[in-house]
């Protein structure tokens, strides 16, 4: 079984190959989406996404107050 990319490397190769996949015709982005998905091990609808999109921002979730029970009520 082969072993996947380390999360950084698969996030590196992907930062290469998103200019190059934007500006390729579609026999071009078969090409791009093929080396991509044998070196990440990505599945190949979701490596399409990460081409077309990029890396999700993660956004933190907005810090609620903790709620206050008050007795008596």
């Amino acid at each position: 079984m082969r072993q996947k990319m380390s999360l950084t490397s698969c996030r590196e190769l992907l930062e290469r190959l998103v200019p190059r996949y934007r500006i390729s015709t579609w026999k071009e982005k078969g090409r791009i989406l093929d080396e991509f998905v044998s070196g990440s091990g990505y599945h190949r609808k979701h490596a399409v996404e990460l081409l077309n999109h990029g890396i999700p921002k993660r956004t933190s979730k907005k810090q609620m107050p903790p709620r206050r029970y008050l007795e008596g009520r």
